[in-house]
């Protein structure tokens, strides 16, 4: 593994210059991606409204369709986020606070969270922070039984892809619990987040009924959670994936082999 390492180390040692040319937007295919995006979603949910009259059943079934049309507009409100989405970072932030209001994840906040992520990709004293936590086998049999249990529950599948997911978008996302100094301005962008929430989906409950409205919105959500957080696990818990020590950690090996060793499945990838 350490000759691995020193490999990628040597070979990649330009990797700022090397990804360079991926680091250009492109407004056409921004353009694109938004309309390829945004028009299926809103297709589906109309779709979704109607087959209320007809049976659940179908509305569910449509819904696991809309959950990944959701997490593409995720996508996007992430690329704004990381101001990589346009060139125009006030477009960057319209776009992603648009997107944010579909996703129900708070934009500001959650990309002041991700930025932290980025740049502790991998550091095992941080890993609950953008990541699932995860701890060495040495700080696990250190735990008390109580604490070992408690580890273990929390990543049980059950809890980790569909509590957790739930547990995620309804607590972590409303509430500023990260406690970091110097981010009173992501804390009040979240609660405006929430307040501008809760008047939105108030808006469109008033336009449509509340039950209509929260029985299709619902199912769209809860899919999408489920599958953003199998992502980002999928991301960062591989057999290749880098966690270290911050004192030993190496940003190269983090970028490498801590997210992007895995490939993004094609139905993300879209057109």
């Amino acid at each position: 593994m350490k000759e691995l390492e020193t490999e990628i180390q040597e070979k990649l040692k330009n990797w700022a210059q090397i990804v360079s040319k991926y680091q250009k937007p492109n407004i056409k295919k921004a353009i694109w991606q938004i309309i390829n995006t945004f028009v299926p979603f809103f297709g589906l949910w109309v779709l979704m409204y109607f087959s209320l009259d007809w049976s659940y059943w179908i509305t569910l079934a449509l819904a696991l369709v809309n959950g990944f049309m959701m997490v593409r507009i995720f996508i996007i409100q992430h690329d704004c986020g990381h101001r990589s989405f346009f060139k125009n970072q006030k477009l960057n932030n319209i776009v992603g606070f648009i997107c944010s209001s579909f996703s129900s994840i708070p934009y500001r906040f959650w990309a002041g969270t991700h930025h932290f992520h980025h740049a502790h990709n991998g550091q095992l004293e941080v890993t609950n922070i953008g990541d699932v936590k995860t701890l060495t086998v040495a700080s696990y049999r250190k735990l008390n039984w109580f604490k070992k249990l408690r580890y273990r529950l929390y990543r049980h599948p059950l809890v980790l892809f569909i509590l957790g997911p739930l547990y995620y978008i309804s607590f972590s996302c409303r509430t500023p619990i990260i406690p970091f100094k110097g981010w009173k301005k992501f804390k009040w962008s979240l609660w405006f987040n929430n307040v501008y929430l809760i008047l939105f989906y108030a808006l469109m409950a008033a336009v449509i009924g509340w039950k209509k409205f929260f029985l299709v919105q619902i199912p769209i959500i809860v899919v999408f959670a489920i599958i953003a957080v199998w992502f980002f696990y999928v991301q960062h818990q591989h057999e290749e994936t880098y966690k270290q020590w911050k004192n030993k950690w190496d940003y190269l090996l983090s970028a490498i082999k801590g997210s992007t060793y895995y490939k993004l499945p094609k139905v993300f990838q879209w057109f």
